[in-house]
């Protein structure tokens, strides 16, 4: 950036402070220049000024001096924007779940109340609890969009385009079968499922049954620890 060095003008103010770089006398007559002529506050400061100066160069007018100033307060348009969308959303979630979340705890003070009374009832459960006040708020009437939409996208539609069947339901069937795949196919497993098989021609004799009975046992122990550890390897994996 071009640093002023040698001025043919006096470009410091009373206290010998300036803007130190040419650019930033550019961007400052630029900005003046913008605001005096251009921005909503100017009116017909154009034509007149226009005037002023023609009218001034035909009179052979000297030179005229004066200062000017720009100083703007910009909004973060975009921030703000993006704070007041999150805003919302946030607080209108809140709201909605909130409501569930009120309603299990009416439910969970009524059901100690029962006990208290001697009145015997279940628990309430917190996942099942929340299932039931979703779907009596989804279907009661005139229900809340929130409540019906958060309902509906957690089962799928059938041709009708009805709800069908719990979105959760069919995923915990596709990890099943997924598992089971895995586990039919995996050789060590095939072995160690082997191994447990008991041979019955060896329970004939009393020293070899108890061999066979013993190996049969081990073979129990480490088979289910081969399957949780192939099945972790999934979740992780």
């Amino acid at each position: 950036m071009q640093m002023i060095t040698n001025p043919p003008v006096d470009f410091e103010n009373t206290e010998k402070n300036n803007l130190k770089y040419f650019g930033n006398y550019i961007n400052q007559v630029a900005r003046s220049t913008y605001l005096d002529l251009f921005s909503p506050m100017t009116n017909d400061r154009f034509s007149k000024q226009d005037n002023q100066i023609l009218s001034t160069i035909a009179n052979n007018g000297m030179s005229r001096y004066c200062g000017a100033g720009v100083a703007s307060l910009v909004y973060p348009y975009e921030d703000m924007t993006y704070f007041a969308a999150l805003k919302w959303a946030t607080d209108s979630l809140s709201n909605d779940w909130l409501k569930i979340d009120e309603q299990f705890e009416s439910d969970f003070r009524q059901y100690e109340l029962d006990l208290k009374n001697g009145i015997p009832r279940d628990k309430p459960e917190l996942r099942n609890s929340y299932r039931t006040i979703l779907y009596q708020l989804a279907t009661q009437q005139n229900p809340r969009p929130f409540f019906k939409l958060t309902y509906r996208s957690a089962h799928t539609l059938d041709k009708r385009n009805e709800i069908a069947e719990p979105k959760a339901a069919l995923f915990l069937a596709a990890v099943q079968r997924r598992i089971e795949s895995i586990l039919a196919n995996d050789e060590k497993l095939r072995e160690l499922k082997a191994e447990c098989s008991l041979d019955e021609n060896r329970l004939g004799d009393k020293a070899t049954a108890r061999d066979e009975i013993n190996n049969r046992e081990e073979a129990f122990l480490f088979f289910p620890c081969a399957i949780a550890a192939v099945t972790a390897s999934v979740i992780d994996g």
